[in-house]
């Protein structure tokens, strides 16, 4: 689980790596809409809320979350957007790397099974 001291994005986290991949949707999308981050997300503002202090939404734990949240709840194209989204700022950030990797894998498995 990624480090983070923001009790939502933890607790949208942990949901996650329950397998609670929809309510991890919801608290990501939450976290998300009260900040005020808009899809496609703007991954170089940062936006103060009174509701949760100094997160910065340029960070890409939150919109991490929210492409994985979204890939496992089969939306592979907003998920695509968002991580393309991260790795332009974050080129080499691991956890949108892999999502890239699991949504070509997914992709492939899906034209293979195309033809059958």
């Amino acid at each position: 689980m990624p480090e983070n001291n923001k009790p939502a994005i933890n607790n949208a986290w942990n949901n996650f790596n329950k397998g609670l991949y929809k309510k991890s949707l919801e608290e990501f999308e939450d976290i998300t809409n009260i900040i005020g981050i808009g899809l496609p997300l703007s991954l170089s503002e940062k936006i103060i809320s009174p509701y949760f202090k100094d997160i910065d939404s340029g960070s890409p734990d939150l919109q991490n979350g929210l492409a994985w949240s979204y890939l496992k709840t089969k939306k592979i194209k907003t998920a695509s957007n968002i991580f393309t989204a991260i790795l332009h700022k974050w080129p080499n950030f691991i956890g949108a790397l892999k999502g890239i990797k699991e949504i070509e894998k997914i992709k492939r498995y899906q034209a293979q099974h195309a033809d059958q």
